[in-house]
């Protein structure tokens, strides 16, 4: 089918197809690519969390971020309830790539910090991985507190700016 009839538009306005083609790029051939692992936060699906996994099963990802605080308790959790869902992981063929645990104010906000802390010990204590991610670190001191709360974690801190990152190094040493 060539080009007649056709119609290009660009924020509005029409592209003649004879313009496209001269700025068309031929991309080099690829023989070999990585293999794509993409992972998708369960709560987005607004489904059941077993009828979530199913459905991050079928569009094709490889990893889900599960949300300790919603979708499963640390606290409501059995070791078998643990066994079927490592089970039920394996047999679709998933992972999990995160477990979540947000809580409503930062580690910063004095207001009810044992209990966020005791929450999150609770939440962390199912995950594997030991890794707490930090974004938006400020000055460090969630990132401080949660190192020194948990010695065997890996944390991880972040901040867009030098200036704060330089500081959560400071107060690390």
């Amino acid at each position: 089918m060539g080009s007649e009839g056709l119609e290009f538009h660009h924020q509005g306005s029409m592209i003649p197809p004879h313009l496209l083609k001269t700025s068309t790029y031929a991309y080099p051939r690829i023989d070999s690519m990585a293999e794509l692992n993409l992972a998708i936060r369960l709560s987005t699906l607004k489904l059941s969390f077993r009828r979530a996994l199913e459905t991050a099963a079928r569009l094709g990802v490889t990893s889900v971020e599960i949300d300790a605080r919603t979708e499963i308790h640390p606290s409501q959790i059995s070791d078998t309830g643990l066994r079927q869902l490592k089970k039920m992981l394996t047999d679709l063929n998933l992972r999990v790539a995160a477990l979540r645990f947000e809580t409503r104010r930062g580690y910063d906000n004095l207001d009810d910090l044992d209990r966020r802390v005791d929450a999150t010990k609770q939440a962390l204590g199912t995950s594997q991985a030991g890794v707490v991610l930090d974004v938006a670190t400020g000055p460090g001191e969630p990132a401080n507190l949660i190192a020194r709360t948990f010695p065997n974690a890996t944390v991880i801190a972040t901040d867009v700016s030098d200036d704060m990152v330089d500081k959560a190094k400071a107060r690390m040493e």
